[in-house]
Protein backbone atom coordinates (compact mmCIF):
# COMPACT_ATOMS: atom_id res chain seq x y z
CA UNK A 1 0.00 0.00 0.00
CA UNK A 2 3.03 2.63 0.85
CA UNK A 3 4.75 1.68 -2.69
CA UNK A 4 1.31 2.53 -4.53
CA UNK A 5 0.54 5.33 -2.23
CA UNK A 6 3.96 6.87 -3.36
CA UNK A 7 3.78 6.25 -6.89
CA UNK A 8 0.47 7.62 -7.22
CA UNK A 9 1.27 10.97 -5.46
CA UNK A 10 4.16 10.85 -8.32
CA UNK A 11 1.94 10.19 -11.18
CA UNK A 12 4.12 7.02 -12.20
CA UNK A 13 1.15 4.91 -11.19
CA UNK A 14 -1.92 3.81 -13.56
CA UNK A 15 -3.63 0.98 -12.68
CA UNK A 16 -6.56 0.49 -15.44
CA UNK A 17 -9.81 -1.51 -14.84
CA UNK A 18 -12.25 -3.36 -16.40
CA UNK A 19 -15.39 -1.45 -17.21
CA UNK A 20 -18.86 -3.51 -16.48
CA UNK A 21 -20.72 -0.58 -17.67
CA UNK A 22 -23.97 -2.37 -19.61
CA UNK A 23 -23.70 -5.49 -18.38
CA UNK A 24 -26.47 -7.44 -16.92
CA UNK A 25 -26.16 -9.54 -13.81
CA UNK A 26 -28.68 -12.54 -12.66
CA UNK A 27 -28.32 -15.03 -10.30
CA UNK A 28 -29.94 -18.21 -10.88
CA UNK A 29 -30.78 -20.76 -8.49
CA UNK A 30 -30.17 -24.41 -9.63
CA UNK A 31 -32.82 -26.62 -7.12
CA UNK A 32 -31.66 -30.08 -6.85
CA UNK A 33 -34.44 -32.38 -7.78
CA UNK A 34 -34.87 -35.05 -5.17
CA UNK A 35 -33.06 -37.60 -6.59
CA UNK A 36 -29.84 -35.10 -6.56
CA UNK A 37 -30.69 -34.74 -2.74
CA UNK A 38 -31.11 -38.06 -2.34
CA UNK A 39 -27.36 -38.74 -4.04
CA UNK A 40 -25.93 -35.92 -2.04
CA UNK A 41 -27.47 -36.94 1.45
CA UNK A 42 -26.22 -40.56 1.55
CA UNK A 43 -22.75 -39.59 -0.17
CA UNK A 44 -22.82 -36.95 2.32
CA UNK A 45 -23.53 -39.59 5.27
CA UNK A 46 -21.03 -41.97 3.92
CA UNK A 47 -18.06 -39.55 4.11
CA UNK A 48 -18.88 -38.27 7.94
CA UNK A 49 -18.93 -42.24 8.82
CA UNK A 50 -15.58 -42.61 7.24
CA UNK A 51 -14.46 -39.36 8.85
CA UNK A 52 -15.32 -40.53 12.50
CA UNK A 53 -14.08 -43.88 12.57
CA UNK A 54 -11.59 -44.09 15.22
CA UNK A 55 -7.49 -44.96 13.85
CA UNK A 56 -8.89 -43.98 10.62
CA UNK A 57 -7.39 -41.81 8.67
CA UNK A 58 -5.64 -40.55 12.30
CA UNK A 59 -2.65 -37.86 11.20
CA UNK A 60 -2.51 -34.34 10.36
CA UNK A 61 -1.26 -35.16 6.78
CA UNK A 62 -4.12 -38.28 6.21
CA UNK A 63 -6.99 -35.34 7.84
CA UNK A 64 -5.35 -32.95 5.16
CA UNK A 65 -6.03 -35.43 2.73
CA UNK A 66 -9.28 -36.30 3.70
CA UNK A 67 -10.25 -32.93 4.04
CA UNK A 68 -9.04 -31.74 0.90
CA UNK A 69 -10.84 -34.79 -1.46
CA UNK A 70 -13.75 -34.10 0.40
CA UNK A 71 -14.43 -30.33 -0.05
CA UNK A 72 -13.31 -31.19 -4.11
CA UNK A 73 -15.47 -34.07 -3.68
CA UNK A 74 -18.67 -32.13 -3.43
CA UNK A 75 -17.59 -29.10 -5.12
CA UNK A 76 -17.58 -31.20 -8.36
CA UNK A 77 -20.66 -32.60 -7.56
CA UNK A 78 -22.62 -29.52 -6.89
CA UNK A 79 -21.52 -27.96 -9.95
CA UNK A 80 -22.34 -31.54 -11.78
CA UNK A 81 -25.67 -31.01 -10.63
CA UNK A 82 -26.29 -28.11 -12.38
CA UNK A 83 -25.46 -29.52 -16.25
CA UNK A 84 -29.10 -30.15 -16.72
CA UNK A 85 -30.23 -26.76 -15.91
CA UNK A 86 -26.98 -24.87 -18.24
CA UNK A 87 -28.42 -26.78 -20.96
CA UNK A 88 -32.28 -25.78 -20.50
CA UNK A 89 -30.78 -22.09 -20.32
CA UNK A 90 -28.39 -22.40 -23.56
CA UNK A 91 -30.86 -23.95 -25.66
CA UNK A 92 -33.36 -21.10 -24.73
CA UNK A 93 -30.68 -18.42 -25.39
CA UNK A 94 -29.70 -19.98 -28.28
CA UNK A 95 -33.45 -19.70 -29.34
CA UNK A 96 -33.28 -16.50 -28.75
CA UNK A 97 -30.78 -15.58 -31.21
CA UNK A 98 -27.82 -15.17 -28.58
CA UNK A 99 -24.50 -16.76 -28.75
CA UNK A 100 -23.48 -18.62 -24.80
CA UNK A 101 -20.11 -18.59 -23.49
CA UNK A 102 -20.02 -21.01 -20.23
CA UNK A 103 -17.20 -20.82 -17.83
CA UNK A 104 -15.90 -22.98 -15.45
CA UNK A 105 -12.92 -22.71 -13.29
CA UNK A 106 -11.36 -26.57 -13.53
CA UNK A 107 -11.67 -29.18 -15.94
CA UNK A 108 -11.14 -32.15 -13.78
CA UNK A 109 -8.73 -33.75 -16.30
CA UNK A 110 -5.90 -34.41 -13.79
CA UNK A 111 -8.68 -36.56 -11.87
CA UNK A 112 -9.95 -38.19 -14.83
CA UNK A 113 -6.49 -38.77 -15.81
CA UNK A 114 -5.57 -40.53 -12.49
CA UNK A 115 -8.78 -42.93 -12.66
CA UNK A 116 -7.77 -43.56 -16.09
CA UNK A 117 -4.25 -44.52 -15.16
CA UNK A 118 -5.85 -46.97 -12.13
CA UNK A 119 -9.19 -48.60 -14.15
CA UNK A 120 -9.05 -51.26 -16.20
CA UNK A 121 -13.00 -50.98 -16.39
CA UNK A 122 -14.76 -50.97 -20.39
CA UNK A 123 -18.42 -51.01 -19.24
CA UNK A 124 -20.36 -48.32 -20.49
CA UNK A 125 -20.66 -46.14 -17.70
CA UNK A 126 -16.65 -45.73 -18.12
CA UNK A 127 -14.52 -43.73 -15.86
CA UNK A 128 -15.90 -41.45 -13.18
CA UNK A 129 -13.36 -39.46 -11.39
CA UNK A 130 -15.36 -38.82 -8.29
CA UNK A 131 -16.03 -42.71 -8.06
CA UNK A 132 -12.05 -42.42 -8.00
CA UNK A 133 -11.89 -40.07 -5.65
CA UNK A 134 -13.83 -42.09 -2.81
CA UNK A 135 -11.97 -45.26 -4.12
CA UNK A 136 -8.60 -43.40 -3.88
CA UNK A 137 -9.22 -42.06 0.24
CA UNK A 138 -10.46 -45.82 1.11
CA UNK A 139 -7.45 -47.55 -0.07
CA UNK A 140 -5.42 -44.60 1.86
CA UNK A 141 -7.70 -45.66 4.77
CA UNK A 142 -7.15 -49.31 4.62
CA UNK A 143 -3.24 -48.79 4.34
CA UNK A 144 -2.93 -45.99 6.33
CA UNK A 145 -4.74 -47.86 9.72
CA UNK A 146 -3.20 -46.97 12.69
CA UNK A 147 -5.32 -49.94 14.76
CA UNK A 148 -4.40 -53.68 15.25
CA UNK A 149 -6.74 -54.81 12.92
CA UNK A 150 -8.50 -53.31 9.95
CA UNK A 151 -12.32 -52.65 11.03
CA UNK A 152 -15.00 -54.54 8.75
CA UNK A 153 -17.07 -51.38 8.09
CA UNK A 154 -13.82 -50.10 6.16
CA UNK A 155 -14.24 -52.60 3.68
CA UNK A 156 -17.71 -52.44 3.41
CA UNK A 157 -17.98 -48.53 3.18
CA UNK A 158 -15.57 -49.32 0.05
CA UNK A 159 -18.19 -51.78 -1.32
CA UNK A 160 -20.71 -49.36 -1.22
CA UNK A 161 -19.22 -47.33 -3.14
CA UNK A 162 -20.79 -48.89 -6.49
CA UNK A 163 -23.72 -48.35 -5.22
CA UNK A 164 -23.29 -44.84 -5.82
CA UNK A 165 -24.97 -43.55 -8.89
CA UNK A 166 -22.03 -40.71 -9.76
CA UNK A 167 -22.38 -38.14 -12.59
CA UNK A 168 -19.65 -38.13 -14.97
CA UNK A 169 -17.18 -34.55 -14.80
CA UNK A 170 -19.08 -31.79 -15.14
CA UNK A 171 -17.29 -30.60 -18.44
CA UNK A 172 -17.66 -33.52 -20.66
CA UNK A 173 -21.87 -33.94 -19.55
CA UNK A 174 -21.91 -30.61 -20.66
CA UNK A 175 -20.17 -31.23 -23.82
CA UNK A 176 -22.32 -34.50 -24.29
CA UNK A 177 -25.64 -32.68 -23.86
CA UNK A 178 -25.07 -29.24 -25.28
CA UNK A 179 -24.08 -31.20 -28.98
CA UNK A 180 -27.20 -32.25 -29.08
CA UNK A 181 -29.24 -29.42 -28.81
CA UNK A 182 -30.22 -28.44 -32.41
CA UNK A 183 -30.24 -25.57 -34.25
CA UNK A 184 -32.22 -23.52 -36.52
CA UNK A 185 -31.33 -25.46 -39.71
CA UNK A 186 -31.93 -28.98 -37.30
CA UNK A 187 -28.25 -29.82 -37.05
CA UNK A 188 -26.68 -30.41 -33.82
CA UNK A 189 -25.31 -27.14 -32.56
CA UNK A 190 -21.26 -27.01 -32.55
CA UNK A 191 -20.21 -26.39 -28.87
CA UNK A 192 -16.24 -25.25 -28.66
CA UNK A 193 -13.94 -26.07 -26.13
CA UNK A 194 -11.34 -23.46 -25.02
CA UNK A 195 -9.83 -25.27 -22.37
CA UNK A 196 -5.83 -26.52 -21.41
CA UNK A 197 -7.47 -30.61 -21.78
CA UNK A 198 -4.90 -32.78 -23.78
CA UNK A 199 -7.52 -35.86 -23.02
CA UNK A 200 -11.28 -35.80 -23.29
CA UNK A 201 -14.17 -38.14 -22.59
CA UNK A 202 -17.01 -38.57 -24.94
CA UNK A 203 -19.44 -40.75 -26.09
CA UNK A 204 -19.50 -43.01 -29.07
CA UNK A 205 -21.48 -44.12 -31.28
CA UNK A 206 -22.93 -47.03 -29.36
CA UNK A 207 -23.18 -44.45 -26.46
CA UNK A 208 -20.00 -45.74 -24.51
CA UNK A 209 -17.99 -43.29 -22.52
CA UNK A 210 -14.67 -43.20 -24.67
CA UNK A 211 -11.20 -41.83 -23.88
CA UNK A 212 -10.14 -39.24 -26.87
CA UNK A 213 -6.88 -37.54 -27.39
CA UNK A 214 -8.49 -33.61 -27.99
CA UNK A 215 -5.39 -32.48 -29.96
CA UNK A 216 -3.18 -34.16 -32.59
CA UNK A 217 0.02 -34.61 -33.81
CA UNK A 218 2.21 -31.79 -34.19
CA UNK A 219 -0.68 -29.56 -32.51
CA UNK A 220 -1.16 -27.94 -29.06
CA UNK A 221 -4.15 -26.90 -27.03
CA UNK A 222 -3.35 -23.47 -27.85
CA UNK A 223 -4.02 -24.09 -31.94
CA UNK A 224 -7.07 -25.74 -31.42
CA UNK A 225 -8.45 -22.61 -28.73
CA UNK A 226 -7.45 -20.51 -31.41
CA UNK A 227 -9.50 -22.06 -33.79
CA UNK A 228 -12.35 -22.68 -31.43
CA UNK A 229 -12.21 -19.36 -30.69
CA UNK A 230 -12.29 -17.88 -34.49
CA UNK A 231 -15.29 -20.26 -35.20
CA UNK A 232 -17.26 -19.09 -32.42
CA UNK A 233 -16.32 -15.28 -33.27
CA UNK A 234 -17.50 -16.24 -36.75
CA UNK A 235 -21.17 -17.38 -35.61
CA UNK A 236 -20.41 -20.86 -37.11
CA UNK A 237 -20.24 -22.41 -33.41
CA UNK A 238 -22.77 -20.90 -31.10
CA UNK A 239 -21.73 -22.49 -27.52
CA UNK A 240 -17.87 -21.74 -25.76
CA UNK A 241 -16.80 -23.58 -23.01
CA UNK A 242 -14.22 -21.81 -21.27
CA UNK A 243 -11.58 -22.82 -18.70
CA UNK A 244 -9.44 -20.74 -16.39
CA UNK A 245 -6.30 -22.50 -17.79
CA UNK A 246 -6.99 -20.90 -21.25
CA UNK A 247 -9.32 -17.59 -20.12
CA UNK A 248 -6.09 -15.64 -20.89
CA UNK A 249 -6.08 -13.47 -23.90
CA UNK A 250 -9.21 -15.48 -25.26
CA UNK A 251 -11.90 -12.65 -26.81
CA UNK A 252 -15.57 -13.80 -27.09
CA UNK A 253 -17.47 -10.43 -27.11
CA UNK A 254 -19.92 -9.81 -29.28
CA UNK A 255 -17.67 -8.24 -32.10
CA UNK A 256 -18.69 -5.79 -34.66
CA UNK A 257 -16.66 -7.81 -37.18
CA UNK A 258 -19.27 -10.68 -36.99
CA UNK A 259 -23.00 -11.40 -36.20
CA UNK A 260 -24.86 -9.45 -33.88
CA UNK A 261 -25.44 -11.92 -30.87
CA UNK A 262 -25.34 -10.93 -27.71
CA UNK A 263 -23.21 -13.01 -25.69
CA UNK A 264 -24.43 -14.65 -22.27
CA UNK A 265 -22.42 -15.92 -20.11
CA UNK A 266 -23.00 -18.42 -17.27
CA UNK A 267 -20.61 -18.74 -14.68
CA UNK A 268 -21.20 -22.66 -13.85
CA UNK A 269 -18.91 -21.99 -10.70
CA UNK A 270 -17.01 -18.79 -9.10
CA UNK A 271 -13.20 -18.39 -9.25
CA UNK A 272 -11.21 -18.86 -6.11
CA UNK A 273 -9.68 -14.95 -6.60
CA UNK A 274 -10.92 -12.11 -7.73
CA UNK A 275 -8.41 -11.31 -10.18
CA UNK A 276 -9.36 -14.69 -11.92
CA UNK A 277 -13.04 -14.30 -11.85
CA UNK A 278 -12.22 -10.57 -13.82
CA UNK A 279 -10.22 -12.34 -16.05
CA UNK A 280 -13.82 -14.71 -16.73
CA UNK A 281 -15.86 -11.71 -16.89
CA UNK A 282 -13.98 -9.84 -19.45
CA UNK A 283 -13.75 -12.43 -21.54
CA UNK A 284 -17.18 -11.37 -23.20
CA UNK A 285 -16.60 -7.51 -21.92
CA UNK A 286 -14.20 -6.00 -24.29
CA UNK A 287 -13.85 -3.02 -26.41
CA UNK A 288 -15.33 -3.00 -30.40
CA UNK A 289 -18.86 -4.54 -29.29
CA UNK A 290 -22.30 -4.27 -30.62
CA UNK A 291 -23.31 -4.69 -26.77
CA UNK A 292 -22.99 -5.95 -23.59
CA UNK A 293 -23.00 -9.27 -22.10
CA UNK A 294 -25.55 -10.74 -19.53
CA UNK A 295 -23.95 -12.47 -17.18
CA UNK A 296 -25.34 -15.22 -15.07
CA UNK A 297 -24.31 -16.51 -11.88
CA UNK A 298 -25.21 -20.11 -10.74
CA UNK A 299 -26.33 -20.95 -7.85
CA UNK A 300 -27.42 -23.88 -5.87
CA UNK A 301 -29.61 -24.25 -2.45
CA UNK A 302 -26.62 -24.64 -0.40
CA UNK A 303 -25.68 -21.67 1.71
CA UNK A 304 -22.33 -22.70 2.46
CA UNK A 305 -21.75 -21.78 -1.48
CA UNK A 306 -21.09 -18.21 -0.19
CA UNK A 307 -17.36 -19.41 0.94
CA UNK A 308 -16.43 -19.20 -2.50
CA UNK A 309 -17.98 -15.66 -2.94
CA UNK A 310 -16.63 -14.81 0.50
CA UNK A 311 -13.11 -15.87 -0.96
CA UNK A 312 -13.28 -14.15 -3.93
CA UNK A 313 -14.07 -10.88 -1.82
CA UNK A 314 -11.46 -11.02 0.41
CA UNK A 315 -8.58 -11.66 -2.45
CA UNK A 316 -10.59 -8.23 -4.28
CA UNK A 317 -9.85 -6.16 -0.69
CA UNK A 318 -6.25 -7.11 -1.21
CA UNK A 319 -6.43 -6.19 -4.88
CA UNK A 320 -8.19 -3.01 -4.55
CA UNK A 321 -5.54 -1.95 -1.50
CA UNK A 322 -2.85 -2.69 -4.57
CA UNK A 323 -4.39 -0.83 -7.28
CA UNK A 324 -5.76 2.02 -5.65
CA UNK A 325 -3.03 2.66 -2.77
CA UNK A 326 -5.97 2.11 -0.15
CA UNK A 327 -7.00 -0.82 1.21
CA UNK A 328 -10.84 0.90 1.47
CA UNK A 329 -10.06 1.50 -2.31
CA UNK A 330 -11.82 -1.80 -3.17
CA UNK A 331 -15.65 -1.82 -3.98
CA UNK A 332 -15.54 -5.50 -2.46
CA UNK A 333 -17.64 -5.28 0.26
CA UNK A 334 -20.65 -3.30 -1.81
CA UNK A 335 -20.19 -6.33 -4.59
CA UNK A 336 -20.31 -9.42 -2.25
CA UNK A 337 -21.83 -7.76 1.11
CA UNK A 338 -20.45 -6.60 3.74
CA UNK A 339 -20.51 -9.62 6.59
CA UNK A 340 -17.50 -12.16 5.45
CA UNK A 341 -16.72 -15.01 7.19
CA UNK A 342 -12.66 -13.87 6.81
CA UNK A 343 -10.61 -11.73 9.43
CA UNK A 344 -10.45 -11.71 13.37
CA UNK A 345 -14.02 -10.73 13.88
CA UNK A 346 -15.54 -13.89 12.39
CA UNK A 347 -12.98 -15.98 14.51
CA UNK A 348 -14.06 -14.51 17.55
CA UNK A 349 -17.57 -15.07 16.30
CA UNK A 350 -16.71 -18.47 15.47
CA UNK A 351 -15.29 -19.26 18.83
CA UNK A 352 -18.70 -17.44 20.75
CA UNK A 353 -20.81 -19.62 19.13
CA UNK A 354 -19.10 -23.31 19.53
CA UNK A 355 -18.48 -22.21 23.48
CA UNK A 356 -22.75 -21.38 23.24
CA UNK A 357 -23.39 -24.58 21.40
CA UNK A 358 -21.29 -26.21 24.23
CA UNK A 359 -22.47 -24.26 27.08
CA UNK A 360 -25.79 -22.76 27.18
CA UNK A 361 -28.87 -23.83 28.67
CA UNK A 362 -31.15 -21.56 26.24
CA UNK A 363 -30.95 -19.47 22.88
CA UNK A 364 -28.44 -16.93 23.36
CA UNK A 365 -30.24 -13.56 23.03
CA UNK A 366 -27.35 -12.26 20.06
CA UNK A 367 -28.43 -15.50 18.24
CA UNK A 368 -31.24 -14.94 15.65
CA UNK A 369 -33.53 -17.87 15.17
CA UNK A 370 -37.12 -18.94 13.71
CA UNK A 371 -40.10 -17.85 15.59
CA UNK A 372 -43.57 -18.78 15.66
CA UNK A 373 -45.63 -16.31 14.37
CA UNK A 374 -48.29 -16.29 16.90
CA UNK A 375 -46.78 -17.41 19.96
CA UNK A 376 -43.16 -15.29 18.94
CA UNK A 377 -41.21 -18.80 20.45
CA UNK A 378 -38.60 -20.49 18.71
CA UNK A 379 -39.46 -22.81 16.83
CA UNK A 380 -37.16 -25.70 17.76
CA UNK A 381 -35.83 -25.48 20.97
CA UNK A 382 -32.16 -24.70 21.83
CA UNK A 383 -31.29 -27.95 23.06
CA UNK A 384 -32.62 -29.98 19.97
CA UNK A 385 -30.71 -27.03 18.02
CA UNK A 386 -27.27 -27.46 19.84
CA UNK A 387 -27.33 -31.00 19.73
CA UNK A 388 -28.02 -31.60 15.84
CA UNK A 389 -25.35 -28.93 15.40
CA UNK A 390 -22.79 -30.23 17.59
CA UNK A 391 -22.84 -33.55 15.92
CA UNK A 392 -22.64 -32.38 12.74
CA UNK A 393 -19.84 -30.30 13.40
CA UNK A 394 -18.13 -32.87 14.93
CA UNK A 395 -18.65 -34.90 11.52
CA UNK A 396 -16.88 -32.71 9.63
CA UNK A 397 -13.84 -32.41 11.92
CA UNK A 398 -15.27 -28.57 13.17
CA UNK A 399 -14.11 -26.98 16.30
CA UNK A 400 -14.18 -23.55 18.28
CA UNK A 401 -10.50 -22.68 16.79
CA UNK A 402 -11.62 -23.77 12.97
CA UNK A 403 -11.30 -20.84 10.58
CA UNK A 404 -15.12 -20.11 9.72
CA UNK A 405 -14.05 -20.45 6.06
CA UNK A 406 -13.08 -24.09 6.61
CA UNK A 407 -16.31 -24.63 8.58
CA UNK A 408 -18.40 -23.42 5.10
CA UNK A 409 -16.31 -25.30 3.10
CA UNK A 410 -17.00 -28.74 4.73
CA UNK A 411 -20.52 -27.80 4.90
CA UNK A 412 -20.47 -29.04 1.12
CA UNK A 413 -20.56 -32.08 3.11
CA UNK A 414 -23.57 -32.33 4.74
CA UNK A 415 -27.07 -32.38 3.93
CA UNK A 416 -28.74 -29.68 2.84
CA UNK A 417 -31.46 -28.79 5.44
CA UNK A 418 -28.84 -29.33 8.30
CA UNK A 419 -26.00 -27.43 6.27
CA UNK A 420 -28.48 -24.29 5.75
CA UNK A 421 -28.75 -24.67 9.39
Amino acid sequence: EIVSAELASRGLYVARRLSLEGAEFKTACCDMTEEQLSLHSNLAKWWTELSLMDNVLAGKEARGKLWGDHLRFFKALLVAFRVEHCVDLSSTEIANGNSVVISLIGTGEAATKRAMDSDDSNDEEGIVALKHTMETIIYYAIENYQGPSIPNRLYELKGEIETFDLPQSPLDLLIDRLSSLKNEKGENERVVELTGRTVVYRKDSQGKWTIMNRTKKGEGTKEINIRGCKLFQSGKARIAIISAAAGCGISLQNDKNGPNRRRIHIQMELAWAADQAMQMLGRTMRSRQHNAPIYIQFASPFAAEKRFAQTVAERAQRLGAATTADRRGSSSDRAFGSNLLVGSHASDAMHKMCSALARDASWPKWIQYEQDTETGNPTESWTNFSKGVVATLKGIGIDGDSPPTRLLGRLLGVELEESNK
